[in-house]
């Protein structure tokens, strides 16, 4: 367990069989060392109550150890959420940017981009429900909370998310335009 954002969190370390998956320069690594994790991630949500799975998972080439040759925790590197971001994509609309800077500010990250996801920098539950209120209170919209669970939480997936939910209710007022246009005219007649 380490201190993040919220509280503690639970990281893992992992020495993988390939070592290429350690070294991630290009966004094309970054993205492979991805995949490896959501795969594992998947595995464990299998296995593991949920509070059991690590928020964070590391890819070391070795273990540190002490002289006596057990596990030096104190010298394991510390969990950066920074290491799981994929290739950074960038904001391409003034809803994404603004979302970018919320996440920013709830997750304390400096650079987030459109496709990296929520829970895996980090994000939990309760970091969830200050987003949702926070997207209430900045684009006047309702949102449920599940809807953000039936999707990757990214910010390009919230922002669709938020452009379908205006639409809706856009496309719900013309309705009750009409239907009152309906009830005017059956009173004049």
């Amino acid at each position: 367990a380490q201190e993040g954002v919220s509280g503690q969190q639970l990281v893992a370390y992992i020495i993988p069989n390939d070592t290429k998956l350690i070294d991630a320069d290009s966004g094309s690594d970054r993205d492979i060392q991805h995949s490896f994790r959501a795969e594992l991630k998947i595995h464990l949500q299998q296995a593991l109550s949920e509070y059991m799975v690590p928020a964070h998972m590391l890819l070391l080439e070795l273990f540190p150890l002490t002289p006596n040759g057990k596990l030096d925790r104190n010298a394991l590197p510390k969990a950066d959420a920074s290491q799981l971001q994929r290739a950074y994509v960038i904001p391409t609309t003034d809803l994404e940017v603004a979302l970018v800077e919320l996440w920013q500010e709830i997750l304390s990250l400096k650079k987030i981009g459109v496709t990296d996801s929520f829970f895996e920098l980090g994000g939990h539950s309760l970091l969830m429900v200050q987003l949702v209120t926070q997207v209430k209170r900045q684009f006047d919209i309702d949102l449920a909370l599940k809807d953000f669970y039936l999707t990757s939480v990214t910010i390009e997936n919230m922002a669709l998310l938020i452009e379908t939910q205006k639409e809706n209710n856009e496309g719900g007022l013309d309705l009750i335009f009409e239907a009152l246009d309906e009830l005017a005219a059956i009173d004049e007649d």
